[in-house]
């Protein structure tokens, strides 16, 4: 209980001293870069795109419904039935924690009401604006892109450990490419990182030992 409370407090000061001094600076130095670097800009445009959960909720949830089939068909070897089950409940793992991460960040962007940096390099408006305000430019904290990655991250790194440099390299750069495009604060980015984090901790130990021998019973194969 300490601990949590000291984790949260930690990170909530961590955020505090993002907004103050580090968000403004590193935004106006991602817009600068955009002039005098456009190749280095380019190249995170190119690839920002891939943090939205799509690329991973569609193909996760047909292999989910796919595989949860086949691991209970009474034609279908043993070996063919657990084959299923093992990439099942893998494909069913990501789509849990993908997908519930991006809707907690899309319950909490408007009510954190948080101004992108487009406001601020245009307008100067910077801040938040709590349960006032609504629409893309109000939605920044936490990010979504970010969100997604390091859940796919952090759960790949459950599934997969050895290749966990490779998870999290992906990760941190989905992350960076939302300030590099004028998307996101790193104040946001963060906050997408720890939900992302939160929600493979939380539905690991909380989801997964329920949900997923019922929707892929093969610990009990049939003869």
């Amino acid at each position: 209980m300490i601990q949590g409370i000291l984790l949260v407090a930690g990170f909530l000061l961590f955020e505090t001293a993002m907004f103050l001094y580090a968000d403004r600076p590193l935004a106006a130095y991602a817009k600068m870069l955009d002039h005098t670097d456009p190749a280095l800009t380019d190249f995170f445009r190119s690839i920002t795109d891939f943090g939205k959960s799509k690329w991973y909720l569609w193909p996760c949830g047909l292999a989910t419904i796919f595989c949860s089939f086949l691991s209970r068909g009474k034609d279908v070897k043993t070996g063919y039935r657990r084959l299923c089950g093992y990439i099942g409940v893998r494909a069913f793992f990501l789509f849990g924690t993908i997908g519930i991460s991006g809707i907690v960040a899309d319950i909490i962007k408007p009510l954190a009401g948080r101004a992108r940096p487009l406001l601020w390099l245009r307008d100067g408006i910077y801040g938040f604006s709590p349960f006032t305000r609504a629409g893309f430019l109000w939605n920044a904290m936490p990010s979504g892109h970010t969100t997604t990655a390091f859940a796919l991250a952090f759960s790949l790194s459950l599934l997969y450990p050895r290749g966990r440099p490779l998870w999290f390299t992906y990760a941190l750069l989905l992350g960076a490419s939302r300030i590099m495009v004028d998307a996101h604060y790193l104040s946001d980015v963060c906050a997408g990182a720890v939900l992302g984090w939160m929600t493979v901790r939380l539905f690991a130990k909380y989801g997964m030992p329920c949900l997923g021998k019922v929707i892929f019973p093969i610990d009990s194969p049939r003869p």
